[in-house]
């Protein structure tokens, strides 16, 4: 449970932060053509988030992505209704 608050603080940092006021492991980027993404790693894990889609589109650890993400959904964001 600690570690599940820890990950929403730095989301929640990243995401009202201003470029210069990066905290370490973090960063935004595109990824999977999303643009704006955020990055959050250290030595052993890697997750990057997007905020368009609402979803996860990476988590490895140590390893490949775990998450698959389907090609034709590349960029894609959901309508409204």
């Amino acid at each position: 449970m600690h570690a599940l608050a820890i990950f929403f603080a730095l989301v929640l940092t990243t995401s009202y932060a201003g470029a210069d006021d990066k905290m370490p492991g973090t960063d935004r980027i595109t990824y999977f053509g999303y643009e704006n993404c955020i990055l959050l790693e250290n030595t052993h894990t890697r997750v990057v988030l997007t905020e368009s889609a609402g979803r996860i589109l990476e988590y490895s650890r140590k390893g490949p992505n775990a998450i698959y993400l389907d090609p034709v959904q590349e960029g894609e964001t959901f309508a409204d209704g």
